[in-house]
């Protein structure tokens, strides 16, 4: 019990309290203090409020996590184990060149993250020397440790990780690729914006990766990752970054969303100088939402998607934004690059919930069609009763949204459920339970032809 905090009122721990919402979901209240009475070396103590599926005692710098399980909790008998419980062994990591032509990767650091209880919730991040191309680190078994380099690495390798056990082998050889790195300043020329998220896209792969695997470089902003201040002019760093690849760094400030020219990196040119300044041109993306009678619509709620032609990505921003009582909206300060692609989503009760294209340099007039309506029953189809607590998504078969939930909704304590938001085109469904699922429970409904339905729950 040495290892117990201590101050005016005494010796304590710990903990947290968690409900298990579903597999792999989770919710906590805050970390208390509990006070312990100490006898004959047991730590005996009295928790209230006590609400949870499982509880994490916080000692030190350890924490254990246990199931609470049983119906009388009166007189739980936790062991908390210590980190001499457990086996510890030395993981050795050695770095090899990819390619017999390279240099040996004989210094730098790297990171690794392991738990320093194997019955801990939370995994503990430390930085280690490389030397003479190796690095070692003892860790407590059973334990995953998982490992990436860090832009004090002269060398690329990917993120990976491996589990450690009294069977497993404890000598990780990684594969090193030379490597560069992409530094500069960031000026601030948007003084309504207080941040600035940076990351980076491959346009053309290093030929020395294998083309199985593809992993970004990590961006340091002045001590964070991808977030930088722009209330102060900042730097940022990205390395390290393979050679003989192309890139590009995206930037977004806002709604803004920006690519750099691109930069590739060479042997000869493996640091690359880059200062980045956001081009002055941002436009405000304005329009009017009506509905089929051209009445406009109020208090609908808007995210705006930007469709990048690199990356291939589509890069939402969910900042609530509202029509108002003429059923106007303006999103402030968007990027007028033809190259991108901007549309949104309306939510907005009693009509469709649907995607709309716009063109950030005209006034966009968007007509939202009223929705249709389904009431139905989830049975059980091996024991004919209702189903509750059975979530329902919906997604259309065709169009811009195909394979893209667009809602969903829950079965009540009968089984029943009402969903308003359907255009008149075909769904598909899936029946969920605690966040599991499998194609036995998927279908397709039409809202036109099926109002009333049936859907079936296959265990």
């Amino acid at each position: 019990m040495s290892k117990l905090s201590n101050d005016e009122k005494g010796e304590f721990f710990k903990f947290r309290d968690y409900v298990r919402l579903a597999p792999y979901h989770s919710s906590t209240d805050v970390s208390k203090k509990v006070y312990v009475d100490i006898h004959n070396n047991n730590a005996h103590f009295e928790i209230t409020n006590y609400y949870g599926h499982e509880l994490q005692i916080e000692i030190g710098d350890f924490s254990h996590t246990i199931d609470i399980d049983e119906d009388d909790l009166s007189d739980v008998v936790i062991n908390i184990p210590t980190p001499e419980s457990f086996e510890t062994r030395k993981v050795t990591f050695e770095f090899v060149p990819a390619s017999p032509s390279q240099p040996i990767p004989d210094s730098g650091k790297f990171k690794v993250t392991y738990k320093k209880l194997p019955s801990a919730r939370y995994a503990h991040s430390e930085t280690l020397d490389i030397k003479t191309g190796t690095a070692q680190i003892k860790i407590p078994t059973p334990n995953r440790i998982s490992w990436q380099p860090t832009k004090d690495t002269n060398f690329f390798f990917y993120r990976d990780s491996a589990k450690i056990n009294s069977a497993s082998s404890t000598i990780q050889t990684i594969k090193c690729y030379p490597a560069g790195a992409i530094f500069g300043k960031f000026k601030n020329t948007s003084p309504n914006q207080t941040r600035a998220n940076l990351g980076i896209h491959v346009i053309e792969r290093s030929p020395a990766l294998p083309d199985n695997r593809h992993q970004t470089p990590i961006v340091n902003l002045n001590g964070s990752v991808g977030s930088i201040d722009l209330r102060t002019e900042g730097s940022y760093y990205i390395g390290p970054v393979p050679l003989d690849g192309e890139y590009g760094i995206t930037v977004t400030v806002g709604n803004y969303y920006w690519l750099t020219d691109p930069i590739k990196l060479t042997p000869k040119r493996s640091i690359c100088e880059y200062d980045i300044t956001i081009p002055q041109n941002a436009v405000d993306l304005k329009g009017t939402l009506l509905d089929t009678r051209r009445n406009p619509i109020t208090d609908a709620t808007i995210s705006l998607h930007i469709d990048a032609p690199f990356g291939g990505r589509t890069h939402s921003y969910g900042d609530t934004i509202e029509t108002d009582q003429k059923g106007r909206f303006t999103i402030p300060s968007v990027n007028p690059d033809p190259k991108l692609e901007y549309s949104i989503t309306f939510t907005a009760p009693g009509y469709v919930k649907t995607k709309h294209e716009l063109t950030p340099t005209a006034h966009n007039k968007l007509t939202l069609e009223p929705a249709l309506t389904v009431t139905g029953t989830v049975i059980d189809k091996k024991t004919g009763k209702p189903k509750p607590n059975i979530r329902i998504n919906f997604w259309p078969t065709t169009g811009r949204d195909a394979n893209l939930k667009l809602f969903e909704v829950t079965t009540d304590s009968n089984g029943r459920f009402t969903a308003s938001q359907f255009a008149n085109t075909t769904y598909n469904y899936r029946l969920e339970k605690d966040y599991s699922y499998s194609s036995k429970n998927t279908g397709k409904i039409n809202p036109a032809k099926t109002p009333n339905t049936k859907l079936y729950w296959n265990p």
